[in-house]
């Protein structure tokens, strides 16, 4: 199992870190949620077009 290169905890099966205090893991959240945004937004205007 790989190690955060800045805090050394585990890293989960997507390869982000588990230290909720890590800036990588912090860094993670934030493209993850960013990434969930962009699928939502995709889909919506997909739907959209479709009507």
């Amino acid at each position: 199992m790989a190690r955060c290169k800045f805090c050394g905890k585990k890293l989960d099966d997507a390869g982000y870190c588990t230290n909720e205090k890590c800036p990588e893991s912090i860094r993670a959240k934030i493209m993850q949620a960013a990434a969930q945004e962009e699928t939502t937004a995709t889909e919506t205007t997909t739907h959209t077009k479709e009507a």
